[in-house]
């Protein structure tokens, strides 16, 4: 390892009161903690960059040395990683089969991102738009997803067990120009394993694979004919009902 980046923490405190006309009253005060590194590893002339980023309810939950420790590992893994010949790397979020996929089946080397709080990464989104606001001539701070982002290039994909606005609260934040799909769960819940549903709700590694590949190819960097291909290949039903109709 050669040295960290950036390195942040934050807490959040809030109250919540609660009061109605016959008399209940209550409050409950909440906190909210978050921290993450940005490590830089070298080897032989070669740099990576990985990250740690860990959610809290105190400060005494996070744990500073495995923060450091996941951002270690991540830079360190980058390295040996699969350069294409040509053209831009794709950030999929989650779903590393879904990776291996778009490798393997199709040429297509993807980035794969683990997301451990949208909502963490929205407030920090936020929290950056506030202060450009209120500081127009400093120079702009910028929301941690787009720093991450804004070194790999390419579409970006989000696939999620939950609600697709889950994951859709970070849009703002991806760069610009980039596309930004979104798979989740929408729809009514029902009970089954967790491969059924997944392909139920469309949001397995077959179906990342084929949204990754619809991205490139609206954004010129791939070919509609792929697309069709993969959705045959991967058995996936086109005409299958929309989830949120079941």
């Amino acid at each position: 390892m050669k040295r960290v980046r950036t390195a942040a923490l934050r807490e959040t405190v809030s109250t919540v009161s609660l009061f109605h006309s016959r008399g209940f009253a209550a409050t409950r005060r909440e906190s909210l903690c978050s921290a993450h590194v940005e490590t830089v590893a070298e080897d032989q002339g070669e740099g990576q960059t990985g990250y740690g980023f860990r959610v809290a309810r105190s400060l005494r939950e996070l744990d500073a040395a495995a923060i450091a420790g996941e951002g270690a590992n991540r830079a360190l893994r980058m390295f040996g990683a699969v350069r294409p010949e040509s053209g831009r790397c794709r950030a999929v979020l989650e779903n590393g089969a879904a990776a291996e996929l778009l490798e393997q089946d199709w040429g297509v080397a993807a980035d794969v991102w683990s997301a451990t709080s949208f909502t963490e990464l929205r407030r920090d989104g936020l929290a950056a738009e506030r202060w450009n606001l209120l500081h127009p001539e400093d120079r702009p701070r910028v929301p941690y997803v787009t720093q991450c982002l804004d070194k790999r290039a390419g579409p970006v994909v989000a696939a999620s067990d939950y609600i697709k606005t889950f994951a859709d609260q970070i849009r703002p934040f991806i760069p610009a120009g980039r596309p930004y799909r979104v798979l989740g769960t929408d729809g009514f819940g029902r009970s089954d394993s967790r491969a059924k549903l997944r392909y139920f709700f469309e949001v397995n590694r077959h179906f990342v694979a084929v949204a990754a590949l619809k991205a490139l190819a609206e954004s010129g960097d791939g070919k509609a004919k792929t697309v069709s291909e993969a959705i045959k290949k991967y058995k996936l039903d086109p005409d299958k009902p929309d989830p949120t109709t079941v």
